[in-house]
């Protein structure tokens, strides 16, 4: 192949000085090169692969911490009578199930407090209105709406305290 070349140049009027050595020291260079390029390329993109699927299984790429809401529903002055002085009534933890509403009044999600009135529920940061379950034992619990907001980058920690009733 490289006489062709070299009889070619000549007829054209041109003189090839080509050592034999060096073209195949060149080949063989350019053959490791080639081969080292492709290999990179290859590795490359499989450690790309490899970052993009544990941070998907573990943290997916500009996730933020958790938000919601946290904390315990209370019934206010569960007591019936008046108030005495010497007589206090604490409030008292309420379990019962709950409606998250965001601004257009769409129920966007549920929760339940247990037996010490306790709950968490993961929600995007934003104001939304808490309603109790119509089976809460409240006085008419679907007229106490309470308006909460949801911080950025937290849970944010909130006490809901509803009427009872009673007087």
């Amino acid at each position: 192949m490289q006489r062709l070349y070299q009889r070619k140049a000549e007829a054209c009027g041109y003189r090839v000085f080509v050592l034999p050595q060096r073209l195949e020291a060149m080949k063989a260079l350019l053959f490791q090169l080639l081969i080292a390029i492709v290999l990179g390329a290859g590795l490359a993109a499989c450690q790309m692969t490899t970052n993009t699927e544990s941070r998907s299984a573990t943290e997916p790429e500009g996730e933020s911490p958790p938000t919601g809401l946290k904390g315990r529903t209370m019934i206010a002055a569960p007591c019936p009578g008046p108030a005495i002085d010497d007589k206090p009534c604490p409030d008292q933890p309420l379990s019962a199930s709950f409606e998250v509403l965001d601004g257009n009044n769409k129920v966007i999600a549920r929760f339940q407090s247990d037996a010490e009135g306790r709950f968490e529920i993961a929600l995007p940061p934003g104001t939304y209105t808490i309603i109790p379950d119509a089976a809460a034992p409240l006085f008419n619990p679907r007229n106490q709406p309470q308006q909460v907001t949801v911080q950025t980058k937290t849970m944010t920690d909130i006490t809901l305290r509803f009427d009872s009733g009673i007087r």
